[in-house]
């Protein structure tokens, strides 16, 4: 390609990434939210402590994803700190911010190569950087986790379709690519799905050979069986409140696609947590018919198959991508809802491949049109965006947004008792538990706040509470056992102790050593 046709392809992109920083720049200094601190930075001892291997030993809370906590691990150890000592977040919201940015540019080769117009290309990339569901993904200093395993993912399919199909070059063809989907599980499994999209897109979008395209996606699918595995053994079902039956899932399933379309053409009312739990949909007899939308826009893309066949391919893509969390199989965060906005990161690739088909085969008058949407769609992420700035923001926007859940009342609760308001959030928690009476981690936080407030007797039923729901909850053993020793009730809060510390909590030296003196130990 002649290098003016170089510089014609690639300005837009450009002034797409200038767009795209100056929305979520201004994230660099919002403040950590929800997990961040208390799950995956701070509060991660093998992190801190700089022990990266650990993480590839075994999994943590849950979590078997290796390269993204010793990511996580490098960026500790380079991140400036207040003169407390406490972590500051701008280094993590930036690289959220370059993840992203990096995800959109691969977006944008790969749309390249189903079609040739740049317009089209870029647009359908704007389309991924500049929607309102991407919010969540990269603003929450948590999702780097998604971003990263993205980046790989996308990685893996422009080595897969970019390079040439020759014996001489199956290294770049097929091992690179392999390479980058293993590093992809490792950040996060939920992209075990992309050798089924490899598939899709080989047979309805570029017409190879069903038969050689098999092959090449149960070959990726090996691959991952390892990590889905211990996966699976992370977060049993039996840790999971309420386990759909088998015959809700396929319905849960499409509600799931439903819910998404609606929000893909109307992105209004977003939060981070819808509270649309298995067990509320099943209640409210969910089964209605706005659950017919998927089925008859699919229904219409086989009919018309011939024009419709790429958009079908990139609809089938869309419910793929997010297939693992859609409510087939059981999944943690499904106690608070079945969808969440993070989900749908990856399935805006071929939402942005289908605007691209849509661009190259109506031609220039749809180039405006797809300007102006993507314009809209900027702006109210641009609306969006400040409602991650901090935790008390984040949830009452999920609290005024949906009120009867439990998950926002517990989680701004915590963000009152680290701003030291404990009234405000025994209030929260209290609410949260009315809403949720089997909320384990509400009853041990109200616990908490009431030992702060000296108020142990009042505590102590909130730790016993906790412990009933969730009988391997190391931390709520340890909080009874602080709250015993305040009440001089020593033999009990040494047992809870050694329970808690037998459960893999790590346990406070001087309390232990203070404990011991007290027991003449």
């Amino acid at each position: 390609m002649p290098q003016s046709k170089q510089v014609t392809s690639y300005w837009p992109f450009g002034l797409l990434l200038v767009v795209t920083f100056f929305i979520y720049g201004r994230t660099i200094n919002y403040d950590f939210v929800w997990d961040d601190e208390r799950l995956h930075l701070s509060n991660n001892p093998a992190l801190v402590d700089g022990k990266l291997l650990q993480f590839w030993q075994k999994p943590y809370e849950g979590l078997y994803i290796p390269v993204s906590y010793t990511a996580w691990g490098i960026l500790y150890k380079i991140a400036p700190k207040d003169e407390q000592g406490h972590l500051k977040p701008q280094i993590f919201h930036a690289v959220n911010i370059l993840l992203h940015m990096l995800n959109g540019l691969l977006v944008f080769l790969l749309i390249r190569q189903f079609v040739p117009k740049w317009s089209a290309a870029a647009l359908g990339a704007a389309l991924f950087m500049l929607h309102p569901l991407q919010v969540e993904s990269v603003v929450w200093v948590s999702e780097f986790r998604g971003l990263l395993a993205t980046a790989f993912a996308l990685g893996a399919l422009y080595a897969y379709w970019g390079s040439p199909h020759d014996k001489k070059l199956w290294a770049k063809h097929y091992l690179l690519p392999a390479v980058l989907f293993v590093l992809a599980l490792l950040s996060k499994p939920s992209v075990v799905v992309l050798p089924v999209m490899v598939f899709i897109a080989d047979v309805m979008l570029l017409h190879k050979p069903w038969k050689t395209s098999a092959v090449v996606a149960l070959v990726g699918l090996a691959l991952s069986l390892p990590i889905i595995y211990i996966t699976s053994i992370s977060q049993p079902a039996d840790n999971i409140a309420f386990v759909a039956p088998l015959w809700s899932r396929p319905l849960l399933a499409l509600d799931a696609l439903n819910f998404y379309l609606m929000k893909l053409f109307a992105p209004f009312n977003l939060s981070a947590s819808y509270g649309r739990t298995p067990q509320h949909l099943i209640d409210v007899n969910f089964i209605k018919p706005v659950l017919i939308m998927p089925i008859l826009v699919g229904g219409l893309f086989a009919f018309f198959y011939k024009r419709a066949r790429p958009f079908l391919a990139c609809l089938l893509l869309f419910a793929v991508a997010f297939a693992t969390v859609s409510g087939v199989v059981p999944y943690y965060f499904q106690k608070f809802s079945n969808v969440a906005d993070r989900y749908v990161y990856l399935s805006m690739f071929p939402v942005g491949l289908a605007l691209g088909y849509l661009i190259n085969r109506v031609g220039r008058s749809a180039v405006l049109g797809g300007t102006l949407l993507v314009a809209f769609f900027a702006g109210v992420t641009f609306l969006q965006v400040p409602v991650w700035a901090n935790e008390v923001s984040l949830w009452n926007n999920a609290i005024s947004r949906f009120p009867e859940q439990a998950l926002p009342y517990n989680n701004r609760g915590v963000a009152f008792f680290d701003q030291r308001r404990y009234e405000l959030a025994i209030t929260d928690y209290t609410k949260a538990l009315s809403l949720d009476s089997k909320y384990a981690s509400a009853y041990n936080n109200r616990g908490n706040a009431l030992s702060l407030l000296s108020r142990f007797k009042e505590a102590l039923p909130d730790y016993d509470k906790a412990i009933e729901l969730k009988p391997d909850y190391g931390q709520a053993y340890y909080n009874r056992s602080q709250t015993y020793a305040n009440l001089g009730q020593y033999e009990k809060a040494y047992s809870d102790l050694v329970k808690s510390n037998q459960l893999g909590f790590n346990a406070n030296p001087a309390y232990v050593q203070q404990l011991k003196q007290v027991m003449g130990m």
